[in-house]
């Protein structure tokens, strides 16, 4: 027999004009009804935040999920509903969301998303057309068999502090309607790239790099050496031997190495030359409207980041005050999208140089 949990409107106070929801008991289905969903609702029921605990019947009714649940929300800061999202999609449940692309594109992850982003759950991030618009919707959608809406966004303040609403229709019509709709989102919708744990920061490389306390250069050529699928390279200068030499051994063990620098300091750095001659996924930019490519960041095995003011340069490492730090993996899914931003602008490197004896400037 199927335990099926059903939730009935049992009181209507006429005085009062309040609405109970109310839990009343566990009905058996019989062996005849078994393809019947778990999520089994009464058209139309809807909870009010002021009346009822929006986010306890939420979790509820994501706990039920069995094959899918498509969400499309813009704002999450409630990290007992992302926990009960990571359990569904652990337990096979086939998930995917949509998020406001700002909720995500910013220096500030909410912990709520940021639990869902460690746990690979499938995120796409979605933009509004113009330049103001949003994503606003607040939709859920389980087993394709009940759809879940209204105003309620999944955080704190619409729990305890705002006037919200929800709906669960399972009104067929209707909610073929929202999958048709949550497909056409999901499919102009961005990817996260999510970041790889085959590497962790090592234990013996600081995370805060500083010149003349420790060596940055040697802590960069340690990170290419513990690499062992990918490194992506935006630095504005680079023009060290030491670390054109480590580059080069990583590539030749396998690992996939793409570089991208700034368009004028690659015309003044014989390195940028010996990287192209030897082979080397290489281009160059300038700034999002004709300034530099002045990142100083490396991405390693999608993991690990490192960022700062340090140019690969011998000037950066032997005369200059620089700093770099060490990132661990949640931050390079942001940095990793940003690389990829760079790279496709950017344009194939050519080979030539007009001053490559010179020694780069360093910015």
């Amino acid at each position: 027999m199927i335990k099926l949990l059903i939730a009935i409107i049992t009181a209507i106070n006429i005085n009062s004009a309040e609405l109970e929801f109310k839990i009343e008991k566990d009905l058996d289905i019989p062996e005849a009804q078994s393809n019947i969903s778990k999520t089994v609702l009464l058209s139309n029921i809807c909870l009010f935040s002021n009346e009822s605990d929006i986010a306890f019947q939420l979790i509820k009714q994501i706990n039920y999920a069995q094959k899918t649940l498509d969400i499309a929300i813009y704002s999450l800061t409630n990290q007992d509903i992302s926990d009960a999202i990571i359990k569904a999609h652990n337990r096979g449940v086939k998930v995917r969301m949509i998020i406001e692309y700002t909720k995500v594109q910013t220096s500030k992850v909410d912990p709520a998303i940021t639990k869902l982003i460690n746990a690979n759950v499938p995120i796409r991030l979605l933009k509004g057309g113009g330049l103001y618009g949003i994503m606003h919707n607040k939709i859920t959608l389980i087993d394709s068999s009940i759809l879940i809406t209204g105003s309620y966004n999944f955080t704190i303040n619409a729990n305890i502090n705002n006037y919200e609403n929800i709906v669960f229709l399972d009104n067929q019509s209707d909610i073929n309607s929202y999958k048709n709709y949550f497909e056409t989102m999901w499919s102009r919708a961005t990817d996260i790239s999510y970041p790889s744990k085959s590497l962790s920061i090592p234990s013996d490389v600081p995370t805060a790099l500083l010149t003349m306390i420790n060596s940055i250069r040697a802590n960069i050529i340690k990170m290419i050496n513990y690499s062992k699928k990918t490194i992506d390279i935006a630095v504005y200068s680079i023009s060290d031997d030491d670390i054109f030499n480590t580059l080069v051994n990583a590539k030749n063990r396998g690992v996939k190495i793409r570089i991208v620098t700034d368009r004028l300091q690659s015309t003044q750095s014989a390195t940028v030359k010996k990287l192209y001659d030897a082979g080397f996924d290489i281009k160059i930019s300038d700034g999002f409207n004709k300034g530099m490519m002045h990142n100083k960041y490396a991405i390693f095995d999608n993991s690990i980041v490192i960022t700062g003011s340090f140019n690969w340069s011998n000037n950066a490492e032997t005369y200059n005050w620089e700093n770099a730090v060490l990132l661990p993996s949640i931050y390079a899914a942001y940095f990793s999208r940003n690389f990829a931003t760079i790279y496709n602008q950017a344009k194939p490197y050519d080979g030539k140089t007009s001053n490559a004896g010179e020694t780069p400037i360093s910015r």
